[in-house]
């Protein structure tokens, strides 16, 4: 399921559908009520379109780039939520950082910032 799919899908209450679209990073999650884009590196300013928040998980450039994260803010006006060291470079009041043990709900998701480690 590609990114057109998944705008058109109905998900009932309490499901969430998610799919790739990008071929290593990028993940689309809907709710009935909202669309999450996860790391978008390397997609369309179409696949991202109707986001009401963009989340990326960490720095490394597989996971952001700073100038797609720009220009996606500005065209769909959604959030940046992101890590403090992400959020200190994008500079803008419409990016929020969180840190380990903070949550923040978007429409219908919950979302929990938890301690990972990536090499």
């Amino acid at each position: 399921m590609g990114s057109e799919e998944i705008f058109k899908l109905n998900v009932p209450l309490g499901k969430l559908a998610i799919t790739w679209f990008n071929s290593y990073s990028g993940v689309m999650v809907k709710s009935p009520g909202a669309i999450l884009i996860f790391d978008p590196v390397k997609v369309s300013f179409e696949e991202c379109v109707r986001a009401n928040a963009i989340i990326i998980t960490h720095e490394h450039l597989d996971h952001f780039d700073p100038k797609l994260a720009k220009e996606l803010q500005q065209k769909t006006r959604a959030p940046i939520l992101t890590t403090p060291f992400v959020a200190a470079s994008l500079l803008n009041e419409n990016v929020k950082a969180l840190r380990v043990g903070d949550s923040t709900t978007i429409e219908d998701i919950e979302l929990h910032a938890l301690r990972c480690d990536h090499p």
